[in-house]
């Protein structure tokens, strides 16, 4: 059952977006996001699991954040980090404000009420969500979407990077221009069959790390589908795909 009190949030639609789980100290957290299309009227949810497995998750029963929370943001796409130093955070955001992140309590992975920092943005008509940072040699690479998703073949997401030293940024691109004066390195944009690559996360196999994203397959009529590609780096360390 769904938590009774995402309805405010998603005009009871029952339709919850852009799930995120990662492991916490023995415990599994699974953020997501309650909204509908084109609303800042969002929310975030947070659901803990000893085990991960489905149907083990327990909901907090309230937002543990929402847009009201970082005045002109947009809370969507949630995404879990922790820095080298061991402290979680959580990042989030769409167009509205583009991407923000706050802290959360390493033992709740609830936010602490401190003040959202703004990441990344691009003007309208360039708008950026769906944000996810990776640790790596020595700085944090935020990884976005931009453009416009969720229309098949006709869309135009692409995803983008830019890195920094601190968590909370500044992240400039290869170019030097930072991600909230509307910068980013291109790391894939629609090619062959595929359209729209965008959503994307990362995570670190036995080889390395992993780009994750949805695309749309021009060879099956633009049927939704996964991508997984090995990433490499560059001698100055900026990260390219397979």
């Amino acid at each position: 059952m769904l938590p009774s009190w995402t309805s405010a949030y998603t005009a009871s639609s029952a339709d919850l977006w852009a799930p995120d789980a990662s492991a916490h100290n023995g415990e599994y957290w699974l953020y997501y996001a309650a909204s509908t299309v084109g609303s800042t009227n969002s929310a975030i949810g947070l659901a803990v699991s000893s085990s991960g497995e489905p149907g083990t998750f327990v909901d907090s029963g309230a937002p543990v954040y929402t847009s009201a929370d970082c005045p002109g943001s947009n809370a969507i796409d949630p995404a879990s980090i922790v820095d080298t130093s061991g402290n979680a955070w959580l990042a989030f955001g769409s167009w509205s404000s583009g991407i923000q992140i706050v802290p959360v309590n390493n033992n709740t992975g609830v936010p602490t009420g401190v003040s959202c920092t703004q990441l990344a943005y691009h003007p309208s008509g360039t708008g950026i969500e769906g944000s996810y940072i990776y640790p790596h040699g020595g700085y944090y690479y935020l990884f976005a979407s931009i453009d416009t998703c969720c229309d098949g073949d006709n869309s135009t997401y692409r995803i983008i990077v830019g890195r920094s030293t601190s968590v909370t940024g500044p992240y400039p691109d290869r170019g030097g221009l930072t991600l909230t004066n509307g910068g980013g390195t291109i790391v894939v944009s629609a090619h062959g069959n595929i359209n729209g690559p965008g959503g994307e996360s990362v995570f670190t196999g036995a080889d390395g790390a992993v780009l994750v994203y949805h695309y749309y397959d021009g060879n099956n009529n633009g049927y939704p589908a996964l991508g997984l590609n090995a990433l490499g780096w560059t001698s100055d360390g900026w990260p390219y795909v397979h």
